[in-house]
């Protein structure tokens, strides 16, 4: 049996119900039930203006409302898309006012338009308002929702539902008013824009009997009348009068529907300081669809976040274009429980031209320290720095000191700034863009998206020793403004900075031969700084070319009938232009001669296998040498090589071949 949970407030056992969501295959949600403090933070200016990019057929500030609702209407939203799911039905879009003035001041009505295609069978409208309406001479509200249809013309009325009015309101629409919620039901209902509208306006009637001319007792029309001053137990009770807030719901039964996953978590659950990935896909009876758009907003213990879900193959989504979108979230600092709201936009597979909406909730719990009881100290900090132990652990920051403030991978970001944008304080580069990471907080890109890094990464990297100064080289140079190289004696110390340019060379001189410098690379772009490279160690020396050398069996032979043969000789230490000097090295070049000493005093060693050539003993170079070939009769004898000079350069390990016929038959000619 599935099981949905919902933990009201923080003092619900959240890590519990999302444990029961998992394993019956449930959704979890939490439900914020304060109105003060950050815990019930809206997105800010940002992340309004993300969403009003997107040009989404909806309303920013209402998609993006605080995660808190007043009175009932949190657990009636909720209620409502369980209700949804269990019927199949697929939600459309969820969208919440607070604060709305009284008819008909300006912005009193909130309006809502939504598409409907050719799939859907049924619409549903749940509008929940937290000022009940009781329709009368009470201490009320009057709560009015009307709907216009695709077949209406621009001079039609709008249908009222709340309530119906006879003969305008269809008599087929399945219709449900209460206090607080008005629902309908449109089954086979019109393809094309469906509106919605909702407003609020106070109850100043008189009693009935006195409108139709009764005597009413003096105390009777006073109490007729009474408002939320005169009566402050009744005004509690129902909170009546504006500013008003009311939710509205449509769902839809179609072939069409919104699935989202959380990957990244087990039982629904996580530990402060995790990343989530959160997995969107638009399903239909073909497969999947691509969106136009995707985002997902993430209602925290401690603010909202605005989440732009990809189909780049950058964002643990999978391959660039399957129709799989994907965002990674890490700003779980505190423990608590995070609602998912996944919102996808697309076109009509029947009419392109329109664009459809469709919502998928969920949510999960991460145990960790509560932003209003434990910022710092706690169970999960014991060294009182304000950052879980488990997640200092994953980095191996110290637990049992405060180093909250340090900078161990030097990015720019502190160690708790890290947990803040939840980046690694162990990579200062966390999405592996080429920007590091406080390059790309203080830009206002995301440190969690390698796409949007201003800096490439840098591939590749070319360090040449040479005699007291080394050769730096770098590739795409025309990709960064600057490159900066970090010279230091030790690993562990980056050193002073030193400006290249961005030809994609430099020539760096005056350094002391036969000492150890490792060098990091820094690429900059714009005031976009990227992340160091690996430190690479070189050592500048007098001579450091390796010696050339070749050889050729029994003068270049192709067949020999004895195993005896005579290798010929020929090594110099002297650099010949375009001479490799390694597989992935350089060549010898003009830097050669001008720099760099011939040392001389070459030697040279033979092995019969590439293994042995390791532990063959040196000696003096020599034009010939006699050696004995290690192979079977008919086989190809393979003989490898190797020069040293005077400095201890290396040369690459060179060989020749020769097939051994021993079966062959030698008959001398003689001349007459």
């Amino acid at each position: 049996m599935v099981v949905n949970t919902i933990a009201f407030g923080p003092e619900a056992p959240g890590n519990l119900m999302a444990q029961i969501a998992a394993d019956t295959g449930g959704i979890y949600r939490p439900v914020a039930t304060g109105s003060t403090g950050s815990s019930v933070m809206a997105a800010d200016a940002d992340d309004l203006a993300l969403l009003e990019s997107l040009n989404l057929p909806v309303e920013a500030s209402a998609v993006m409302a605080a995660s808190f609702l007043p009175g009932h209407l949190g657990l009636a939203n909720v209620y409502d898309y369980f209700d949804t799911e269990a019927e199949g039905a697929s939600r459309v879009i969820h969208m919440s006012y607070t604060g709305v003035p009284a008819f008909d001041n300006p912005g009193s009505i909130k309006e809502l338009s939504i598409n409907i295609d050719p799939s859907v069978n049924q619409l549903r409208l749940v509008v929940s308002g937290k000022q009940p309406d009781d329709e009368g001479c009470t201490v009320s509200d009057i709560r009015k929702v009307d709907v216009f249809t695709p077949t209406m013309g621009p001079n039609d009325r709008w249908i009222p539902i709340s309530p119906p009015l006879k003969g305008i309101t269809p008599s087929d629409w399945d219709i449900r008013n209460n206090r607080f919620d008005d629902v309908l039901i449109v089954n086979n209902p019109a393809p094309g824009a469906w509106k919605f509208r909702t407003y609020y306006y106070p109850n100043n009637c008189i009693p009935l009997a006195a409108a139709a001319g009764d005597a009413v007792a003096e105390g009777d029309a006073a109490a007729a009348t009474v408002d939320a001053t005169a009566a402050p137990s009744d005004a509690d009770a129902v909170s009546n009068g504006p500013p008003y807030a009311f939710l509205m719901n449509v769902s839809v039964h179609s072939t069409i529907q919104l699935e989202g996953q959380l990957l990244g978590l087990t039982a629904n659950q996580g530990v402060a300081g995790d990343e989530v990935t959160i997995v969107g896909m638009l399903l239909d009876k073909n497969g999947t669809l691509p969106a136009t758009a995707m985002l997902a907003l993430v209602e925290g213990p401690a603010g909202n976040t605005l989440l732009v879900l990809k189909d780049d193959g950058a964002s643990n989504d999978g391959a660039a274009g399957d129709n799989i979108y994907a965002a990674r979230f890490s700003q779980t600092l505190y423990g608590g429980g995070y609602g998912v709201r996944i919102l996808a936009a697309f076109k009509d597979p029947a009419n392109p031209a329109n664009t459809l909406i469709r919502e998928w909730n969920g949510g999960f719990w991460i145990n960790g320290p509560r932003p209003d009881l434990q910022r710092c100290g706690g169970p999960n900090d014991t060294d009182n720095d304000c950052m879980p132990d488990e997640w200092e652990r994953r980095c191996k920051l110290i637990v049992g000191k405060d180093d909250r403030n340090e900078d161990p991978d030097r990015d720019g970001l502190t160690n708790y700034q890290e947990l803040q944008h939840g980046t690694l304080p162990c990579r200062a580069d966390t999405d592996n863009g080429g920007e590091k990471d406080g390059s790309e907080v203080n830009n206002n890109r995301d440190p969690l998206y390698p796409k949007d890094d201003k800096v490439l990464v840098l591939d590749k990297i070319r360090i040449r020793p040479l005699n007291s100064s080394l050769f730096i080289g770098w590739s795409r140079p025309i990709s960064y403004t600057q490159m900066l190289a970090y010279i230091s004696t030790t690993p562990d110390d980056p050193g002073q900075p030193i400006e290249m340019g961005q030809k994609g060379d430099f020539l760096l001189t005056g350094l002391q031969n036969d000492r150890t410098y490792y060098i990091r690379l820094q690429g900059l772009n714009d005031g976009a700084e990227g992340d160091l490279s690996d430190p690479i160690a070189v050592t500048p020396k007098a001579d450091p070319d390796m010696p050339s050398g070749t050889f050729l069996i029994d003068n270049g032979a192709e067949r020999t009938t004895n195993r005896q043969v005579t290798l010929y000789i020929s090594a110099t230490d002297t650099p010949l232009e375009g001479a490799a000097q390694g597989s992935a090295a350089h060549q010898t070049d003009l830097y050669s001669t001008l720099f760099n000493v011939v040392s001389g005093n070459v030697q040279m060693r033979f092995s019969n296998s590439m293994q042995g050539i390791q532990s063959a003993p040196w000696e003096p170079l020599a034009e010939r040498k006699t050696w004995t070939l290690d192979c079977n009769p008919s086989e190809v004898c393979t003989v490898y090589a190797q020069f040293k000079d005077g400095a201890g350069n290396e040369s690459l390990i060179v060989n020749d071949t020769i097939v051994l016929d021993l079966n062959r038959i030698f008959l001398p000619v003689i001349n007459r």
